[in-house]
């Protein structure tokens, strides 16, 4: 293998290293020999470099849903904690040793009874030195200046098991306008302070991820990342031309999400919606998406039975510059994640999941509704 595409491999973390800044050029060829890596044995984890020579895993291990019991209506105790610590395990038997796992500071009070970063924490244990984490500061409105970004992230590895730094640390959304500028500061600030191995941003539209990457690149700080929402069940990404900018730029799109939050695995129905607020967002949408999951079916059954949810990983995967995490509260979701690994779409199948996809969103922006509200208030915005 390359030296920008390889299986993970354990790697000790003790310090935290200045990183090379390699150019967008050179960026865009790590990405498509992920996409093109289709020699990696089964149980092997594909990693992406960075533009400043970092590796991740090309799969990921989202904990969105750890200790959140708002949203996700996941009632955090022992047992939801054994399976979120069996869902690590999992990654780490898989990846070697070497996992990625993403979280966030706004993962925990009010959203969870948990803080996501702790349970992460707790379930990587001593095992969990090579793992990389990446986490994110929340620009509320009242966190003023650069100082914030930086004093956030050491309470995010004090959180994450009193860590030096943090692989990856993230703005988890775009501030007020006279706020952003100095959060990028605050990036480049960790950076600096040795805080954080590699910054980016999430949620981040073309424009914005440009304005980003210049104001870094101006203290000598690479935009490594933007994470945004990304499925077959929200193309935003590919159609409004920010996939394209990324490319450009050599910014790893990370997608959240990936499976339509649970959508795409055809785990729910319209008689079978799922719990609380997905419910009543996600109603229309179950009306509509039986096209979609019926072409995810057969496709599945032309690479030798893979799910549903496997070949929609598999078709973001299978975008150049594209990585993704997908949420995994067990181990049968983790394991399950990890078979999109190691074989790939054809382009026809790409195409024409691509296609299924567009006429989704035709459907149900037709029926109106919240979904389709969001999908033009997103769209007015370039997300």
């Amino acid at each position: 293998p390359s030296k920008h595409h390889r299986s993970v491999m354990p790697m000790a973390l003790s310090s935290c290293p200045r990183l090379s800044h390699s150019s967008p050029k050179t960026r865009l060829r790590s990405l498509r020999r992920l996409s093109a890596s289709r020699a990696d044995s089964a149980g092997s984890v594909p990693v992406v470099e960075l533009a400043n020579g970092l590796e991740l895993a090309s799969l990921g291990i989202g904990a969105w849903a750890y200790g959140n019991n708002t949203y996700w209506q996941t009632a955090w105790d022992a047992q939801a904690e054994q399976s979120a610590a069996d869902a690590v395990r999992v990654a780490l038997e898989v990846s070697g040793g070497k996992p990625t796992f993403d979280t966030a500071e706004a993962y925990s009070f009010p959203q969870g009874a948990e803080s996501s970063e702790s349970i992460i924490a707790r379930a990587l244990g001593v095992q969990g030195s090579s793992a990389s984490v990446i986490t994110k500061f929340a620009p509320a409105p009242w966190k003023n200046g650069r100082d914030a970004v930086v004093n956030a992230c050491k309470k995010s590895c004090e959180r994450l098991g009193a860590r030096e730094f943090v692989d990856v640390y993230l703005l988890h959304w775009p501030g007020l306008p006279f706020q952003n500028d100095a959060y990028l500061d605050g990036l480049a600030d960790c950076v600096e302070k040795g805080l954080a191995k590699s910054v980016g941003v999430c949620n981040y539209n073309a424009a914005q991820v440009r304005d980003a990457h210049a104001k870094l690149a101006a203290r000598g700080v690479p935009l490594t990342i933007n994470q945004v929402q990304f499925s077959l069940m929200y193309t935003r990404p590919l159609d409004s031309g920010l996939l394209d900018t990324c490319r450009e730029l050599g910014v790893v799109l990370q997608a959240w999400s990936p499976l339509g939050q649970g959508l795409l695995t055809g785990k729910y129905s319209r008689d079978n919606q799922p719990p609380g607020i997905r419910g009543s967002a996600f109603g229309i949408i179950l009306e509509e998406i039986d096209p979609l999951l019926a072409a995810l079916d057969e496709i599945a059954d032309t690479h030798g039975g893979k799910t549903k949810g496997q070949v929609a990983l598999r078709w973001l995967m299978d975008q150049d510059g594209v990585v993704t995490i997908p949420g995994a509260k067990n181990a049968s979701q983790a394991e399950e994640a990890y078979g999109a690994l190691g074989w790939s779409l054809t382009a026809d199948e790409v195409a024409r999941l691509t296609s299924e996809a567009a006429g989704l969103k035709e459907r149900v922006r037709s029926k109106g509704g919240v979904p389709a509200l969001v999908d033009r208030f997103l769209e007015a915005g370039g997300v």
